[in-house]
């Protein structure tokens, strides 16, 4: 990726308007320009110093590799992605043992897809005899 700085122009830039914006470091736009018009001015400039002085990045006013990282990490919030969702368990209950060099994680939940982490015994991992469910 190109580093963005004050003058440049085109849809990186209208990405990084937006994703500002989403995360209410921009004032939100009236008219939405076409985003091959989109320009790197001094207000986007200001949005993204205050972004990486929040996020103890180097403060240079400019995206580069770092910077864009940061912006597309942070365009998540808790309970945006789904991690795992298994039908046959739905249902399920959820109670089990396990050690943690072996053993996989779940996300289910009784009466209802993904919420908590449950550890889940291998075959052949000496929890599994302790397992109960």
């Amino acid at each position: 990726m190109d580093v963005l700085r004050p003058g440049s122009t085109g849809p990186a830039v209208a990405e990084v308007q937006a994703v500002l914006r989403s995360l209410g470091l921009l004032a939100a736009d009236p008219v939405e320009p076409d985003a091959s018009a989109a320009t790197y001015d001094e207000a986007i400039e200001l949005a993204v110093r205050h972004f990486q002085q929040v996020r103890g990045l180097s403060v240079d006013g400019r995206v580069g590799d770092e910077t864009y990282r940061a912006l597309h990490e942070a365009r998540w919030s808790l309970g945006d992605r789904l991690l795992r969702y298994d039908p046959s368990t739905r249902h399920a209950a959820t109670t089990s043992v396990g050690c943690r060099s072996c053993c996989s994680s779940s996300a289910t939940t009784p009466g209802g897809p993904t919420a908590s982490w449950v550890r889940r015994p291998k075959p052949g991992c000496a929890a599994s005899s302790a397992t109960t469910g």
